[in-house]
């Protein structure tokens, strides 16, 4: 397996890309330029299928934007297809800011529809499956349904005439983040006094923050940051 299937199968996070990245920079070679390319292209395939609107894309645009940035001397025409890679993801960023996901869980009904996704054992549910479970009427449970789709949290598919709705990435993370707080909690009393234990938050996946690395790709392309020569030379002549 190649160092860009990670960013292509959308497995690799944004720190992880960044070093395949600067790696395959280094070489300087068309091929390696579209090797980036490529990984990217399927992972905004990927994002947009998915229909994210999470916090990372915005680490995702700042790699595109950095990368573009640096192949625009000696490898222009995959700038340019880069370029148009990162003005999709600021799409689904903007998309993300109009009904973020966050705001969209403190919705009604929006929280139970999910976890019953959640615990459906393929994560996918019927539309039929909800109205019968939910007990709500065709046009408020389109309204839940469009809401959330519109703040990447599920996505619809249709089977003949069937339509049946899955959760996305986003969809995923915080449906695990919910399912962990509302796990029960165990108690245990010893001497009259009670011992209150639960999960910590801090080690949930859906909780890791994602840390911004002190050596990420730079548009000014320094020298620490993998400049080739022929930067240099291009602007001092």
């Amino acid at each position: 397996m190649s160092a860009f299937d990670g960013i292509a199968l959308g497995d690799a996070s944004p720190d992880e890309a960044r070093l395949v990245i600067r790696a395959a920079l280094t070489d300087g070679s068309p091929r390696a330029a579209e090797s980036i390319y490529r990984a990217l292209r399927a992972w905004t395939w990927k994002c947009l299928v998915d229909g994210r609107r999470d916090e990372e894309l915005r680490h995702w645009h700042e790699i595109m934007a950095r990368t573009g940035a640096y192949l625009e001397v000696d490898h222009k025409a995959f700038a340019n297809k880069i370029s148009t890679l990162k003005e999709l993801v600021s799409e689904s960023i903007t998309a993300g800011e109009r009904l973020s996901s966050a705001e969209v869980l403190q919705r009604e009904h929006v929280r139970d529809i999910l976890m019953q996704i959640f615990r459906e054992p393929q994560r996918r549910i019927y539309r039929a499956a909800l109205l019968r479970h939910f007990g709500l009427g065709q046009a408020n449970l389109s309204r839940v349904l469009n809401m959330m789709t519109v703040a990447g949290l599920i996505r619809r598919s249709s089977f003949g005439k069937q339509a049946a709705f899955s959760l996305t990435a986003g969809g995923l993370r915080a449906a695990k983040i919910l399912a962990e707080r509302e796990a029960p909690v165990i108690s245990q009393r010893r001497t009259g006094v009670t011992t209150i234990i639960t999960s910590h938050p801090i080690k949930h996946e859906g909780a890791k923050q994602v840390i911004y690395s002190k050596e990420s790709l730079h548009p000014t392309r320094s020298v620490n940051q993998y400049e080739p020569a022929t930067f240099n030379k291009a602007v001092a002549g």
